[in-house]
């Protein structure tokens, strides 16, 4: 995003600077690599469905709860499927 100059932060209702959501992030870069770098939006697609799904790996709250909760284990299978999904956004984010 620093990069892109993408803003990482906005103003509240007060006018205080908060940090964007990694949900939102993730929207708006997504955002910039189709409107901008020109790639295709369906490449993205399921990286994007995947915020909103409470069980995909995409998702920000169970993404936390892997990293943060030594209960929570992803599943090799949703790991793979979810890598195979993500690769062309993290290629393209990471060249």
């Amino acid at each position: 995003m620093e990069t892109n100059k993408l803003p990482q932060k906005f103003k509240d209702k007060g006018g205080q600077p908060r940090d964007k959501t990694l949900q939102v992030k993730v929207k708006e870069v997504i955002d910039h690599l189709v409107d901008v770098k020109g790639c295709e939006r369906k490449d993205f697609k399921t990286v994007s469905r995947g915020l909103s799904v409470t069980s995909s790996p995409f998702n920000i709250d169970l993404l936390h709860d892997y990293v943060h909760n030594r209960f929570v284990t992803p599943q090799a299978k949703s790991l793979i499927e979810a890598w195979n999904d993500a690769q062309p956004f993290f290629e393209q984010v990471w060249p």
